[in-house]
């Protein structure tokens, strides 16, 4: 095995101190050019490699970010934080992706692992909004998609309240009545986008059942291949009504919408004829689908940088104090065949 050389050893070779070798390394206090090169050719000599765990400990500074994602197999999340890894890489900073599982004492866990691993910042993503009240880790934190509803924070979030305005207005104005299919998942995402489709509707003065439009699955959207019973029964209730009306379903995301998709074909309703369906996020799901379906678009590259950007300058800003805030990116609306064109 390849020796470890310390940095006694390049002391010792380029017959100078440690301290001087530590001046050298770090580019600070006095020294001359000729014991520079020294120092630089017995570290090259050695193939010395700094202890990056002491260097962190002296300096109190890791030059890594920890974020903390849900679900990782989930389309947005994963390119959001590939997203994030990029832009952090660039900006000099390395990643620890940890994965939470929607999980609350995962989450608290990763934490603790985090802090042992003396992380300069944290970029944390959607699921528990309430888990900041155990949060024990001290460093700047820039939220994306979630609201941790403290006194200040630094957020970066899709507009999800548009958005669910945007499908909603869709469906209404196209004559379809308006559904929304959420999952049991009470994320600020999700509250946003079902307050945006219940303000739709009491804007268009469809305001006498507007809670009975909102039908929650009891699930989570990464079971969405699975059949789902509450599903086939809404599909069921839903058909002899299209006699006299057409009914439009926003579901809370893309993956709810593909199954709302499925169970519809599979009782042969017709699509958009008689059902319309628009999801959320843009995830690969909807493209693949057969009809493809509609969907209000995040920007996750934006997402990723403002949120980046937002937590380096944190780390890096000496003089500019940085005021908290809620900072919201546009969201769009595309539409494919699950909807008229």
């Amino acid at each position: 095995m390849t020796k470890k050389y310390s940095i006694k050893d390049v002391a010792k070779l380029s017959k100078v101190s440690v301290a001087t070798v530590s001046r050298v390394i770090n580019n600070n206090g006095r020294f001359s050019e000729e014991t520079r090169q020294r120092v630089l050719d017995a570290i090259a000599e050695l193939n010395y490699e700094q202890n990056k765990l002491a260097v962190s400990l002296r300096k109190n500074k890791s030059n890594t970010i920890g974020i903390l994602v849900p679900d990782i197999t989930n389309e947005f999340y994963s390119a959001v934080v590939k997203k994030c890894e990029q832009n952090l890489f660039a900006a000099g900073f390395s990643s620890i992706v940890c994965n939470t599982e929607r999980s609350l004492s995962r989450e608290q866990n990763y934490l603790k692992v985090l802090s042992e691993h003396m992380v300069d910042g944290l970029i944390i993503i959607s699921a528990n909004d309430h888990a900041e009240e155990s949060l024990s880790i001290r460093v700047p934190v820039v939220y994306i998609d979630r609201n941790p509803h403290l006194k200040d924070e630094f957020i970066i979030t899709s507009d999800h309240y548009t958005g669910a305005q945007k499908a909603t207005e869709f469906l209404i104005k196209h004559h379809y009545s308006p559904f929304i299919i959420t999952t049991k998942t009470n994320s600020s995402a999700t509250v946003e986008r079902i307050k945006g489709f219940k303000d739709t509707l009491f804007n268009y003065n469809i305001i006498d059942s507007a809670q009975e439009r909102v039908i929650q699955l009891n699930m989570t959207s990464d079971q969405y291949l699975l059949e789902n019973k509450e599903l086939d029964s809404f599909i069921s209730s839903i058909k002899p009504q299209l006699t006299e009306r057409r009914i439009g379903v926003f579901a809370i995301n893309d993956y709810i919408a593909f199954m709302v998709t499925r169970a519809a074909i599979k009782q042969g309703l017709s699509i958009p004829d008689e059902l319309s369906i628009i999801g959320f996020d843009d995830a690969p799901v909807s493209l693949i689908s057969t009809p493809s379906i509609s969907t209000v678009q995040q920007d996750t590259g934006t997402l990723a940088q403002r949120a980046c950007r937002l937590i380096t300058k944190q780390l890096t800003s000496t003089n500019t104090k940085l005021t908290k805030r809620i900072e919201l990116i546009p969201v769009k609306l595309i539409l494919r065949s699950s909807t008229p064109k």
